[in-house]
Parts: structure tokens; sequence; C-alpha cells
């Protein structure tokens, strides 16, 4: 699931995924395994688990152990039982801490988006030169991909500290056409991407010896179609830490 699995079997295989969920936690009071599965003892030990890997792969490195079939074991263990949490705290929505089955469906949500649809997800990069209309970028593997827009370089702007001369700031503004909404002027920066269709587009990088009088600009695109499950998945985890405030402070009031 990990490896690349891609659309529509990568969402044949969530549905399945959540299906399963669904029937462990149904059979977790006539099956030991299922019922440990279902319980706090488990998920804290595969919180652990994926600790300790996260760890592993800050202090190893490299590209391959996010890919690797025990990393995936892992986190296949952490959304299973941090899944059947969240499914329990559903099921029983009215007695539960609604700030822990906030927090439950939010990261589950999240895990089911890196799990299942990372085989999804495209990367492309594209330098454009000034006053040079272009549609092609080129992959990490050095796959050329043409984008569904119309790209134009029309200035590059940098901002400098003064003592040190690093850069603090630096700018692209393009002219974008999708065939759409027809042709718009947007400005690019570092972690302010563009939105065109179902792609964003990312700062990436300038010609570094020319700096602030660089003539191209690099730019990250990124489509990720599970991205409309990962953004509310985000939002429902910043409510579980407003709904746990609320809570708190509602309790020391009573007392």
């Amino acid at each position: 699931m990990a490896t690349g699995i891609s659309y529509p079997w990568s969402v044949v295989l969530a549905l399945l995924y959540v299906y399963l969920l669904v029937m462990i936690y149904v059979l977790s009071d006539r099956c030991s395994v299922c019922k440990w599965l279902s319980g706090r003892t488990s998920c804290l030990i595969s919180i652990g688990a994926a600790f300790l890997g996260s760890l592993m792969l800050g202090l190893v490195g490299g590209d391959a152990i996010p890919d690797s079939l025990w990393f995936t074991l892992i986190l296949l263990f952490l959304s299973t039982t941090i899944g059947l949490n969240a499914i329990r705290d559903i099921h029983h929505f009215r007695s539960a801490r609604k700030g822990a089955a906030l927090a439950h469906l939010g990261i589950f949500l999240i895990l089911i988006v890196g799990i299942f649809g990372k085989g999804d997800k495209q990367v492309a990069y594209l330098m454009a030169q000034k006053d040079v209309t272009t549609a092609t970028a080129v992959t990490s593997d050095g796959t050329r991909v043409t984008l569904p827009f119309m790209l134009t370089l029309k200035d590059f702007v940098m901002e400098e500290y003064e003592m040190s001369h690093t850069p603090k700031k630096y700018m692209s503004t393009v002219h974008l056409s999708d065939g759409k909404r027809g042709m718009r002027t947007v400005e690019i920066e570092v972690n302010h991407p563009a939105r065109v269709g179902s792609w964003r587009l990312y700062q990436y990088k300038y010609d570094l010896s020319r700096g602030e009088d660089s003539p191209v600009s690099v730019f990250e695109c990124v489509r990720d179609p599970w991205y409309c499950l990962a953004a509310p998945a985000l939002w429902i985890i910043l409510l579980s830490g407003a709904v746990v405030l609320f809570t708190a402070g509602s309790k020391k009031k009573r007392v």
C-alpha cells in the first residue's frame, strides 16, 4: 500500500480496510485478538512502535525507510488500533470523551491518507525562464510530465538580510492559464503556493549563483487527490484540541 498502488485500487483497498476494522470491532466481544486490537493497551503499544520507527527514520535517514515493509506494517498497526478506537468512540459518542474521539478520528484519517494515498500523489519540478511560457515539468527520476496549465515567469524578487546577505524572502510573479479561468497573475513564495485545479505550485528554488538577478525560478508542482481528506482531518484534530480546552475549563468552573 505504501509501494505506489494508485486509483481506483487505492480507494477500493482503503474502503475494504475500513470495512475490515468495523468487522473486527463487531467481533471484539467474541474474539480475544479482536478485543485486544480494540483496546487501549494495543493502541499505546502501536504508538510506541510508531515513535521508535520514526526515531530510527530520523537517525538513519534515507528515502527507502518510509517505503519499507516493516515501516508500512508499523503504520498499519497504528492505524488499526487508532481506527478501532475511533469506531468505538463513534459507536458510544454520547458517553465518549469528545476531544479524544475527534482526535482519534482525525489521526485515523491522516494515517489512511498516508498509507493508501501515496501512490496517487504526483510531484514534478518546473523550471521557468522569464517571459517563456511552458507546461512541462520533470519528476525526480527524470520523467517529463505535461501539466494541464501554462506558466510564464514574469518576475523574480528576493530580499536579503543586510548583515549576512542570506535570503530573507523570495517570490515569483507568474501568469497562469489552465483553459478554464483564463490567464491570471499570481505571486508564489515559500509556504504560499498557488493553486491551479488539483495542482499546487510551491516556490522551490532559483539560480543561486545569480541571487536576486536569477533569470529562472523552479517550482514544485504537487497533485494530491487525497488532500480533500487530509485537510478536513487536520481541522478535526485542531477542533479536538479546542474541545479538550473548553471541557477542561468547564470542569474547573464547576469545581
